[in-house]
């Protein structure tokens, strides 16, 4: 069974969708900074890496997993109006504060919130 199948998803179609993070989203920040992330609701894509295989350090061969991808700068400024300055000040040290960058989160620590499917016009 596919990892989206808590929601409609076509292969190739740009939707977006509301979602709140409800559990700790993973990556590489330290854990008070994927704590900072609970219950911020922004707008996300479903997307699956582009790599599709990757090596992980010890050299095993996984399938790439789907993840959440969200503009940065949207992501930032909502942990922000959350409360969470120390957490948004966090990810702008790093550089996620520029245009056209994403942070991608754990398909599985996000819920759609209902009735919120966006779907973008096709651009082709």
């Amino acid at each position: 069974m596919s990892e989206f199948s808590q929601f409609p998803y076509e292969e190739g179609k740009e939707e977006s969708f509301r979602v709140i993070v409800t559990s700790d989203p993973g990556s590489n920040p330290p854990e008070w900074v994927r704590q900072a992330w609970l219950c911020v609701e922004f707008d996300a894509q479903p997307v699956i890496p582009l790599l599709g295989l990757r090596e992980t350090p010890t050299n095993e061969v996984v399938e790439s997993k789907p993840v959440w991808k969200v503009n940065a700068v949207t992501a930032i400024d909502t942990l922000r109006e959350m409360g969470q300055y120390e957490a948004a000040d966090w990810w702008e040290t790093k550089g996620y504060c520029k245009e056209h960058t994403y942070l991608y989160l754990a398909i599985t620590s996000c819920e759609t919130v209902e009735g919120s499917q966006i779907v973008f016009p096709d651009m082709n």
